[in-house]
């Protein structure tokens, strides 16, 4: 059995932040023998979906959209049970971080896992969370002996899946979901939303069954923002309430109104 010889302080992420930047190895060395650092265990092969990626984002476009865009083709196309696989030269564009959200979405599209392959963008991010110059080469010299690494400046073999989905990043545009579920998904470009009439869109452009309901989640979503915005105000007046005590003279007459303000404040909170 290996022990794990790392120690990860509370308050240092989600499991899935704390596995890439601290216990994830890509490749294990286990007394000079190498394998990939993956569960081992016994199951029915899947199919397998090609998802392949082209062009770029858009400006103004963020990686929000192009994660609910990627879920909502995968939800449509039927991926439960299935592996996804993503390729293509727009793999370049995406960050490590894009990649691992999009992955971690694969329970609200269905699949058993979102995979990316491991290429320069993978070693980049070892390095910068501390994995040695030494590992780093042992990885990238495993996966290309055992034809695991892709690299895209080089010409790419076709490969064959169960199926094949295709996205230029171009094309995504900005969109929300939800609020709870994800197969609510809706381009912010169309109708009505885009002149911000919430009413219009969540009962005219949401194919929804029960659109009563979906307008009580977006109205408890607005109260719930505006709580926060409140909150966060209020908050801000409490610091500065306790800066202008700090640094204001300690006189009786200024005392009481600087109370009173203070008071204030904790009785809105409450």
């Amino acid at each position: 059995m290996m022990i794990f010889q790392i120690i990860v302080p509370p308050g240092s992420g989600i499991v899935h932040q704390v596995n890439l930047e601290y216990l994830g190895r890509v490749v294990f060395n286990n007394d000079g023998i190498l394998y990939p650092d993956s569960v081992q265990m016994s199951m029915v092969l899947p199919g397998v979906v090609g998802f392949k990626l082209a062009g770029k984002l858009s400006n103004g476009v963020t990686a929000t959209d192009l994660v609910l865009t990627v879920t909502q083709m995968l939800r449509k196309h039927g991926v439960v049970g299935k592996f996804v696989e993503f390729y293509g030269e727009g793999m370049g564009e995406l960050s490590l971080a894009d990649r691992a959200t999009i992955a971690n979405m694969s329970p609200e599209y269905g699949a058993t896992m979102g995979f990316f392959p491991v290429d320069h963008v993978t070693l980049q991010y070892l390095k910068l969370t501390g994995r040695s110059d030494e590992t780093v080469s042992m990885i990238e010299a495993y996966l290309r002996a055992n034809k695991m690494f892709v690299d895209y400046n080089e010409p790419q073999q076709e490969k064959v899946y169960t199926s094949y989905l295709q996205l230029d990043l171009a094309d995504v545009e900005p969109c929300v979901s939800g609020p709870k579920r994800g197969k609510n998904f809706i381009n912010k470009n169309e109708g009505c939303f885009k002149n911000g009439d919430s009413d219009c869109f969540v009962l005219e452009h949401v194919e929804h069954d029960r659109p009563d309901e979906l307008k009580k989640e977006v109205d408890v979503f607005h109260l719930r923002w505006y709580n926060y915005c409140m909150f966060t105000a209020l908050a801000s007046l409490h610091k500065l309430v306790n800066k202008l005590r700090i640094e204001a003279d300690d006189s009786a007459d200024d005392a009481p109104e600087m109370h009173h303000v203070e008071g204030a404040f904790v009785e809105t909170v409450l």
